[in-house]
């Protein structure tokens, strides 16, 4: 009995230090217009997603296309432990107030199916990582983000990301991939404490991956350019890519957008 009851003291306490260490304070003062929000809402009408994945695009969309109001809203008051982690917060901070906005990114099936090989292979193997060893997924992303924060908090796995604190992190590889100007498709899995959250150009080459949960296993069917080679990365687009500049925004998520090329990656002080 009395080791149960030390049990459970110790998981309280540990509980209680862990929601010390990572809080989201939001200032509510802040508020998005339907607008915004219906601009940044790109991922409503995807039926696979579960609502935690859609509200991490929905926020990734946020910081990219109202980045001043993100700022305010969900950087100026995140609380959590880290290495350096004030410190990133703080050039975050700057960095958004100082920012372009951006196209918000789009959602797609393929890279969707790829996101889900990754974390449900991953909590089978029981480690998250960029690499597919002991996993049957495939690396066709343009950039890749993975987070082993342990939340069901969307906010908590876009912010940690954003911010990018702890040791390794120093070029801020995982808020440079999320608030490029080079990416306009993106997708987000998530599975027990596991988040992974992809990245794609264009349609090139990727368009109809899928992944059978049952089976554990992924297929590609892939159109072929005139020399017979896959169109990954090849110059030749495959021909039901649309390029970027012709997507038909209120077809796609019912807003209109404009391209702004100006945006800084990065804030310097």
């Amino acid at each position: 009995m009395k080791r149960f009851f030390l049990l459970a003291l110790m998981s309280v306490l540990f509980l209680a230090y862990a929601s010390a260490q990572e809080r989201r304070v939001e200032d509510e003062s802040v508020v998005f217009t339907e607008a915004e929000k219906e601009r940044a809402n790109t991922a409503k009408r995807f039926k696979d997603m579960s609502p935690l994945e859609k509200d991490a695009l929905y926020l990734l969309n946020l910081a990219r296309t109202c980045p001043q109001k993100f700022a305010e809203r969900y950087v100026k008051g995140y609380k959590r432990g880290g290495y350096m982690f004030e410190e990133r917060k703080d050039s975050l901070y700057r960095q958004l107030k100082n920012m372009t906005p951006l196209d918000p990114v789009l959602p797609h099936p393929g890279l969707y199916a790829h996101c889900v090989c990754l974390v449900e292979q991953s909590v089978k193997r029981g480690y998250l990582s960029h690499s597919r060893e002991g996993t049957t997924c495939e690396k066709r992303f343009s950039g890749e983000c993975v987070s082993n924060a342990g939340t069901n908090d969307a906010l908590v796995h876009i912010c940690n990301l954003l911010v990018d604190a702890g040791k390794g992190n120093e070029a801020l590889g995982h808020r440079r991939l999320m608030l490029s100007e080079k990416f306009h498709y993106a997708a987000a899995a998530q599975k027990n404490r596991f988040f992974v959250l992809q990245f794609w150009r264009d349609l090139s080459g990727k368009t109809d991956y899928t992944y059978d949960r049952e089976t554990e296993q992924g297929s590609t069917q892939e159109e072929e350019n005139d020399d017979g080679e896959a169109g990954d990365d090849g110059e030749k687009e495959e021909e039901d890519s649309i390029p970027i500049e012709e997507i038909d925004y209120d077809t796609y998520i019912n807003a209109q957008f404009d391209h702004p090329e100006d945006d800084p990656l990065f804030y310097d002080r």
